[in-house]
């Protein structure tokens, strides 16, 4: 057995982890990724305030990214756009997240240099409570103007734009009532309904796998499937149309298979014309096998009962009864027993054979049984329906 030993290769692992992380918090700055250069440079110093380069980095990222985020609060100020409050308060977020990673550290001194890093603090306190008063006005004016809409994708963005007012302020006036009504206002429910227009007579156990069937499955966050019709406002309705039920009759098929084998059976002394024991070289008996004859028959029976379903699957606009997807299906369904019995010498019959003897008949299954197995497959056939076409009529979505 190979042993391994993990502790050379655990230590050169931690060392290039020390190494690459060394070189991320540079390599980040090096990107522009200033918040996450400080982040990095900063755990460094954490552990030692003395590693000059990461001092450095920790400098010169954080008047990267305070330089950059005041020029850009200034320039969207000046602009004057009313949804550019939602970036400035974001901006004067990441400000006072900066400076509240740096703060614990300071003063960090330079010893080589003599001097102590050029952090400066800012205080945008007023500023950032300013823009985020503003921030949460747009948004909620926003939201009400996309909740009187008739569209249903722009009642969800609403419903989004609502919870990004409540994370502002949580009891911001009445966000929590807006909330539920853009919720409910944005459900679209769709009506699974089931018709047969084959000539079979289909059993309410079968029809009921669709007709009564658990359609939370189906549910996502704004689209609700029912199998009935409870006063929901339905804007799309998917019909489960049979066209055609076949069941074919009982069938039993036989084929019987006959074998022989020579095999040896015991042993009998060798004798000479007058009847005596012949001896071998070494004064023995001599001794020959018995060779006898069996014979066994196989009686091969197959039970089976066979059908098929076809139909389709249509998605209606409800408002115009227009179809506007259309999918046929197919299924076949059957029952099936095999089953071997043998009569005569087992020893006659080759052995590949030998495994499948044994079994019997079982009792067939009725229609009513089959055709409710069938529908179990239908109801499956809807789910990847519903999973794989639904998206092309159905916007779920609340895009921004």
């Amino acid at each position: 057995m190979r042993t391994f030993t993990f502790k050379p290769i655990i230590a050169c692992l931690i060392t290039l982890m020390l190494l690459s992380s060394c070189y991320s918090a540079k390599q980040q700055y090096q990107s522009g990724n200033y918040e996450r250069a400080i982040i990095l440079a900063t755990k460094k110093l954490k552990k030692n305030s003395n590693k000059r380069k990461q001092a450095e980095i920790l400098e010169k990222a954080y008047k990267a990214t305070v330089e950059k985020d005041m020029a850009a609060i200034e320039y969207l100020k000046i602009e004057g756009s009313p949804d550019n409050w939602i970036e400035i308060h974001q901006r004067y977020d990441r400000i006072e997240r900066v400076m509240s990673i740096v703060k614990p550290l300071l003063p960090l001194y330079l010893k080589k240099e003599m001097r102590y890093i050029d952090v400066q603090l800012v205080n945008v306190n007023e500023e950032r409570a300013q823009a985020k008063i503003k921030a949460a006005e747009y948004l909620y004016a926003d939201a009400n103007r996309l909740l009187s809409s008739n569209y249903k994708t722009e009642i969800r963005k609403s419903y989004y734009k609502f919870h990004e007012v409540k994370k502002l302020f949580p009891t911001y006036k009445d966000v929590d009532n807006k909330i539920n009504e853009a919720y409910n206002k944005g459900q679209e429910f769709v009506l699974i309904s089931i018709t047969n227009n084959s000539s079979q007579v289909i059993p309410k156990s079968a029809f009921d796998q669709i007709g009564k069937m658990p359609t939370a499955q189906f549910n996502s966050d704004w689209v609700k499937y029912k199998t009935s019709k409870d006063g929901s406002d339905f804007s799309k309705r998917i019909d489960v149309v049979i066209e055609r039920v076949d069941i074919g009759p009982e069938q039993i098929v036989e084929k019987n298979f006959s074998y022989e084998k020579d095999i040896e059976d015991g042993w009998q002394y060798q004798l000479d014309g007058n009847g005596n024991v012949v001896k071998d070289t070494s004064g023995n008996d001599v001794k020959i096998p018995v060779i006898r004859r069996v014979t066994a028959d196989v009686l091969q029976s197959r039970q089976y009962k066979e059908g098929v379903i076809s139909g389709s699957f249509r998605i209606f606009d409800v408002a115009n009864n227009q179809m506007i997807q259309n999918r046929q299906f197919s299924e076949g369904f059957g029952f099936e027993n095999r089953f071997m019995v043998m009569k005569g010498d087992k020893r006659a019959v080759p052995k590949d054979i030998i495994t499948k003897i044994g079994g019997g008949p079982l009792p067939f299954p009725t229609n009513e049984r089959m055709l409710s197995d069938a529908f179990q497959v239908i109801k499956g056939k809807l789910h990847g329906f519903i999973d794989q076409e639904i998206n092309a009529v159905i916007d779920y979505s609340a895009k921004n």
